[in-house]
């Protein structure tokens, strides 16, 4: 009884793993993805000549995405992670900023490379970090 009782929790368990790893949405994702690169409107709002956005991170990604500014501004993202400690990682940017629960963090940077950049989660935050990626775009 106890062997039939594991097998059914196990089998349960790798059920779960695998409808969160094959990202059951993503089909959802993409489609939006398409709509708003058609749009390309600036994220956020300019404030005193900075352009300033809102970034939430959440497991597994960020909101918006993408991020949108016009080559040549300064940007600051205010970044909250609403859940778990995550990190935002610009490489391109040199942008690498931990993100613990509840606290905003100020990340500023002159957007002088025009083209499509990846945001990576910089800590482990669970099952699906590896897919945790957003994008900025400089256009």
């Amino acid at each position: 009884m106890k062997e039939i009782l594991f097998f059914i929790l196990m089998f349960f368990w790798i059920s779960l793993c695998i409808a969160q790893m094959s990202g059951m949405s993503m089909g959802h994702h993409h489609e939006m993805r398409q709509e708003e690169e058609k749009e390309l409107v600036p994220s956020g709002e300019l404030k005193d000549g900075v352009r300033e956005v809102e970034v939430k991170a959440f497991q597994y990604g960020f909101s918006p995405d993408p991020i949108i500014v016009n080559k040549g501004e300064k940007i600051r993202l205010k970044v909250t992670s609403t859940d778990v400690t995550h990190g935002i990682l610009i490489p391109e940017y040199k942008i690498n900023v931990t993100l613990p629960p509840g606290e905003t963090k100020v990340v500023e940077f002159l957007a002088d490379k025009e083209g499509e950049f990846m945001l990576h989660c910089s800590v482990y935050c669970g099952i699906g970090h590896g897919r945790m990626h957003g994008r900025l775009i400089v256009r």
